[in-house]
């Protein structure tokens, strides 16, 4: 532990006098970078799904403009994000590629390739890709942002609503009011006719 920084060296047999060769193999270990790719696939594809569902034909959010175009919006930064340095540059180079629904695929064993002839570049695009994606999430979901907007508008519309309801309950109640002082006295004038 220690002996090299960044290596995990894992010791398998202790060397004796007739053997005393030890063989070092050093190797990549980029199950993390493979896990973390998939799950950007899989999570980009769940929200896709849902984004689709919710403003599908008579879905609740139909046509939505701030849904559509925070959807959009991720596509392109996905689409368009570059990798500096390297062999390595875009998404389609390790195996992620748009399909015709709009959902991700990742072809695993380009993937591999791209990591077996160029890790270092798949790890500058995925940070490339993972910084254009939390600064594009900062936008969407800030103060200023789209999301932010539309709930303004949604809780400004809830607001004049409540507002339009109170001012025709008071309406309604004068006019009762008024009926009612007119029934008493249609009321009154039948009784001294009697």
């Amino acid at each position: 532990s220690g002996a090299i920084q960044g290596v995990t060296l894992n010791l398998l047999s202790q060397t004796t006098v007739a053997n005393p060769s030890v063989t070092l193999t050093v190797a990549s270990d980029n199950s993390s970078l493979t896990s973390a790719l998939n799950s950007l696939v899989q999570a980009y594809n769940s929200s896709n799904s849902t984004i689709a569902s919710a403003t599908a034909k008579g879905a609740t959010l139909q046509g939505d403009y701030g849904v559509i175009s925070l959807q959009n919006r991720i596509r392109q930064i996905l689409g368009s994000v570059q990798g500096s340095g390297g062999t390595i540059t875009d998404l389609s180079q390790l195996g992620i590629t748009f399909q015709s629904d709009g959902s991700l695929a990742l072809d695993s064993s380009k993937l591999n390739t791209a990591l077996a002839s160029d890790g270092g570049a798949v790890a500058t695009l995925a940070g490339a890709i993972g910084d254009a994606v939390s600064s594009a999430a900062t936008d969407i979901l800030g103060t200023s942002g789209p999301i932010a907007a539309e709930t303004a508008g949604i809780n400004a519309s809830i607001t004049s609503i409540g507002n339009q309801t109170s001012q025709i309950q008071t309406r309604l109640s004068a006019v009762q009011a008024q009926y009612q002082a007119q029934f008493s006295a249609l009321d009154a004038l039948m009784a001294g006719m009697n």
